[in-house]
């Protein structure tokens, strides 16, 4: 695989924006972060990127689908053009990057402290995995990787892989997200699955039979590996969604009234109550299991996954809904103030990696909400007068 240095910092710039890459983009950047060193080279342009960016409210009630090119050139005075970065991208990426480095090494940059103790931390990388004999391995940022079920360092960060010689039985396989965690899984025919916070998913070790099939609760992001003989299933509840080889993302919590699946690429069959619908990409399909209902919308998919690539990106989202998402990532408890702060909503975007602080200045300054940690684990949402 090419690994032409000026494509890859193209690629790097686009994902820290939340810019969405295509699935051979996405694969080509994973490929290069599972070499020897680049996982430490990504993280240092991540935290450069986290140290200097800050991403404004936007007043509009729908983003451009480029603000993440503009967003990158207002902090750096460089243009770089949503999805055609990769003619400048030569000369920009390298650039930019240096101009970053360097007003953090010559005094422009925030102290590199750590998070407040009075504040608190993001989610990171963290899962745990339940075999089928009772065995547990609690994962974290090094990722494990399991060859005929014999557990070594794993290559690439936050992620459990699998290689299977097809030596041992099959056995099934659970890994378990809790509240303030991410993790990334590649399942054995190659097909990858990102997890977000206070997520389950269920699986064999070995795809057998005509299908692949996998449990799910929670959220996660799918890039399946195509195979045509053997469609590939997600179940959640009494929803399944089929696919033969795409990318798609599929939440369903506890206490939420819908498994919504959105398509970014290819097609995804969601069948659910003897109802059958073909998704196509940037359509939302919702199933309501107590009522038996679906219905289909068009949605931008790039925002659906932003929490993938680093960001929470809101379109008009209640500050309940908002909360809920916040508390998940933080581990966190939220309590509203009045029935004000819980109806408001919000546009926006935030990026995923800072401190609940951020959260809460950011909020502020729509002078509709604001928020404030409390004893250190709580947090409280009050309408601004």
């Amino acid at each position: 695989m090419d690994f032409n240095s000026d494509t890859i910092h193209a690629l790097i710039a686009a994902r820290l924006c939340g810019e969405t890459l295509r699935e051979e983009e996405n694969r080509r950047l994973d490929a290069w972060l599972e070499l020897p060193g680049n996982k430490e080279e990504y993280a240092y342009y991540r935290s450069i990127y986290q140290k200097r960016g800050r991403l404004r409210v936007w007043d509009s009630a729908r983003p451009p689908r480029g603000f993440a090119g503009r967003n990158f050139r207002e902090k750096s005075r460089l243009s770089l053009r949503a999805r055609r970065w990769s003619r400048y991208a030569v000369v920009i990426v390298p650039l930019l990057i240096v101009a970053l480095a360097v007003s953090l090494e010559w005094g422009g940059g925030a102290s590199d402290g750590g998070v407040d103790p009075r504040d608190v931390a993001p989610g990171s990388s963290r899962a745990v995995l339940q075999r089928e004999d009772g065995r547990q391995f609690v994962l974290a940022d090094s990722g494990l990787l399991l060859v005929d079920g014999i557990p070594s360092r794993g290559q690439a960060a936050g992620t459990l892989e699998y290689r299977d010689a097809g030596e041992l039985p099959a056995e099934m396989h659970r890994l378990e997200i809790g509240r303030g965690g991410e993790y990334k899984v590649e399942l054995p025919d190659g097909s990858r699955v990102w997890l977000n916070s206070e997520s389950r998913i269920t699986y064999p070790t070995r795809f057998t039979g005509d299908e692949r099939r996998v449990w799910l609760h929670g959220e996660a992001y799918f890039e399946v590996t195509p195979d045509a003989s053997r469609p590939f299933i997600v179940s959640v509840d009494a929803c399944e969604a089929r696919v033969l080889g795409t990318s798609f993302n599929v939440t369903r919590y506890d206490g939420d009234t819908h498994v919504i699946t959105t398509v970014l690429d290819g097609c995804v069959e969601v069948t659910a109550g003897g109802v059958t619908e073909r998704l196509l990409p940037d359509r939302q399909c919702l199933y309501n299991p107590l009522t038996g209902t679906m219905t289909t919308r068009v949605v931008d998919a790039s925002r659906v996954v932003s929490w993938k690539n680093g960001l929470f990106i809101f379109d008009d989202v209640s500050i309940e809904q908002i909360a809920r998402q916040i508390a998940r990532w933080y581990d966190v408890s939220v309590r509203f103030a009045d029935d004000a702060s819980r109806a408001a909503s919000f546009t926006g975007a935030m990026e995923r990696y800072r401190p609940v602080s951020y959260i809460a200045r950011l909020l502020g300054e729509t002078n509709t909400v604001g928020c404030y940690l409390e004893d250190n684990r709580v947090l409280v949402f009050h309408a601004l007068k």
